[in-house]
């Protein structure tokens, strides 16, 4: 079971130093909408392994407090876009995308935030 409160705090602390630092980040964004959702603790599980690819520089899994249209929010930060375009081509992200989430999601929406 993902430790979903220890993640979100390191997360918020690590956003905290970034902007006092005035460091540029990329943030990536999915919601998904599960085909069920007594499928979202296997989802998040299974998710966290997108933490592993090295271009990374923070990840978070969770579910969403209203979960009338998405379930779970994957969020990660990049140092730069070519970090995040290494991220999207990396075999690890490439194989949850092809073989892992199609057994959860039956929806989503990616958003990519530029802080300036």
């Amino acid at each position: 079971m993902v430790n979903i409160q220890h993640g979100f705090s390191e997360c918020l602390e690590t956003f905290a130093q970034r902007r006092k630092e005035k460091i540029l980040m990329l943030r990536h964004i999915v919601c998904i909408k599960l085909k069920a959702p007594e499928l979202l603790t296997s989802c998040i599980d299974s998710s966290q392994v997108l933490a592993t690819i090295p271009t990374v520089k923070n990840f978070l899994a969770c579910p969403l407090l209203k979960q009338d249209l998405f379930h779970c929010a994957l969020y990660m930060e990049f140092a730069s876009e070519s970090d995040l375009l290494a991220y999207q081509e990396h075999p690890v992200h490439r194989k949850f995308l092809n073989e892992v989430l199609p057994l959860y999601e039956c929806g989503k929406i990616v958003v990519d935030l530029q802080q300036s």
